[in-house]
């Protein structure tokens, strides 16, 4: 099954593919944005993050487990032995960079990250997906 998405100019070029495969869009595509507009705003679709305070696999992991990350409390957790081995299950789902000029404004200037199990993405259970907001 192809994917399918609405593209943001702001998409680089050659992300347009992946592992070799062509992604089809809905629509038409915007004009490219100058090489300035291009590197100040990141959005994603599949691949990795482009993080801002760190790698968020291990988060999403353990909030799954209802182990609180917003301080040290689960990453001092006992169950983080058991759990970590299974951080890499998680896949970067879509990332939305802050984009003043869509009126996106996450936190100071940050991104949301959209992560979500590789097994629960194949049988589309989005509804098991995780948003982390990083900001500056």
């Amino acid at each position: 099954m192809e994917a399918r998405f609405f593209v943001n100019p702001c998409i680089r070029k050659e992300e347009l593919k992946r592992n070799g495969r062509e992604i089809r869009f809905f629509g038409r595509l915007p004009p490219w944005g100058d090489e300035e507009t291009t590197e100040q705003t990141t959005h994603r679709i599949d691949g990795h993050s482009d993080t801002i305070q760190g790698d968020m696999y291990l988060q999403c992991q353990l909030v799954t487990k209802s182990l609180y990350c917003g301080d040290s409390t689960a990453y001092n957790h006992p169950l983080r032995k058991e759990l970590e081995p299974h951080v890499k299950d998680w896949h970067l789902l879509l990332q939305l960079d802050s984009e003043d000029d869509l009126g996106y404004l996450w936190g100071d200037s940050g991104k949301l990250y959209f992560w979500i199990r590789k097994e629960d993405c194949k049988n589309k259970k989005f509804d098991k997906a995780w948003t982390v907001l990083q900001c500056y």
